[in-house]
């Protein structure tokens, strides 16, 4: 069983309660925005959250600047507050370098909060990265996430605790690829696990998903992220068959838009209802000790502060509909509880 570095330390599987598996505390999205046409859509892209443009904000996320970025400490700590009601004392930051990674602030949190928090390590998709990584090498890239996770971040000492989220897009990039096998080389150095940001509407991320295992990575070291935006049953199970874990980690967000309307999305996204169905439907087939579920909370707009749900909403609300449709409780204790400290700790947590 290993133990994990978060922002103030480190933290064994006896420690941790209740897991937040998948969420963001700062980021900014801002390459996947809506770029203004019109002078309508120019303001409201530019223009703040309001109880006016929320509605359509709960459509489609993409068509407000300030919606796609997280930066405020003081918010963040208000935020996340409520987790403690529900016995959750850690939550796994996975934002990676392209989308606001800021440690920093990071630190700023902690020192705050008696909320435990794993920041990850790694980079995300093509078009958020900075040039710079594209002329370096895997094994450069590797050894800067190596370096990272045994000695700290360079600026703030910050040890991550996992490896992601790992982009990949609609294609994998050739920077994407350097980034995946950089990814495994950190991970069969480290033993720390992998988050998979993959691009849901296709088959793309069953490819990263075999470069990793084929590049030594455990499988059971692999999360592969919002497959639950839409659902490919035939890929859903075909990925779960590799011994790899599977996160419904989209939850609240039931976005629906024109694909063209929506920047990177490639079509509407699942409802919660539906997402319930699907993760009955995979428990009864077997798989119920691969699944995981998490808000990804990253949207202003999902925040209590703006009207949304929360960081509390997997707890609050998903839970008890899980309940409602018929997922026994030995099910839900599974995926919620003993499913995410597996993965985080290694098979021997609980």
């Amino acid at each position: 069983m290993r133990k994990l570095n978060t922002v103030r330390g480190v933290i064994s599987a006896d420690e941790a309660n209740l897991i937040c598996p998948h969420e963001h505390i700062f980021i900014d999205m801002s390459h996947e925005a809506v770029e203004p046409v019109t002078d309508a859509e120019r303001e409201l892209f530019y223009s703040d959250i309001t109880m006016e443009n929320l509605g359509l904000l709960h459509r489609n996320p993409y068509v407000v600047a300030k919606n796609l970025t997280l930066e405020d400490v003081d918010l963040a700590l208000r935020e996340t507050a409520c987790l403690a009601d529900y016995g959750c004392n850690l939550l796994v930051d996975v934002t990676s370098v392209g989308v606001g990674r800021n440690m920093m602030k990071m630190k700023e949190f902690a020192k705050r909060t008696d909320l435990n928090v794993i920041c990850g390590t790694g980079l995300f998709v093509h078009d958020a990265l900075p040039k710079m990584y594209e002329d370096m090498t895997a094994e450069e890239i590797a050894a800067w996430m190596i370096e990272e996770i045994r000695r700290g971040h360079c600026d703030t000492g910050i040890k991550p605790g996992v490896i992601g989220e790992i982009g990949v897009s609609e294609k994998i990039y050739p920077i994407e690829e350097k980034s995946l096998r950089a990814a495994a080389i950190a991970s069969v150095a480290t033993d720390l696990p992998i988050y998979l940001h993959t691009y849901p509407w296709n088959r793309v991320a069953y490819d990263a998903v075999k470069m990793l295992i084929s590049d030594g990575v455990k499988p059971e070291n692999i999360c592969i992220c919002h497959l639950d935006v839409t659902f490919d049953d035939e890929y859903m199970r075909s990925v779960l068959d590799l011994g790899i874990y599977l996160e419904f980690d989209n939850l609240s967000k039931e976005f629906f838009f024109e694909p063209q309307a929506g920047a990177f999305a490639g079509g509407p996204f699942e409802t919660d209802v539906a997402r319930v169905h699907k993760l009955k439907e995979l428990i009864s087939e077997g798989y119920g000790d691969r699944l995981l579920i998490a808000n990804d909370l990253c949207l202003k707009a999902s925040l209590h502060h703006y009207g949304g749900t929360g960081y509390d909403h997997a707890f609050k609300y998903f839970v008890p509909m899980m309940r409602m449709y018929g997922i026994s409780e030995d099910d839900i204790r599974k995926i919620v509880y003993e499913n995410p400290k597996r993965f985080l700790f290694g098979s021997d947590a609980c």
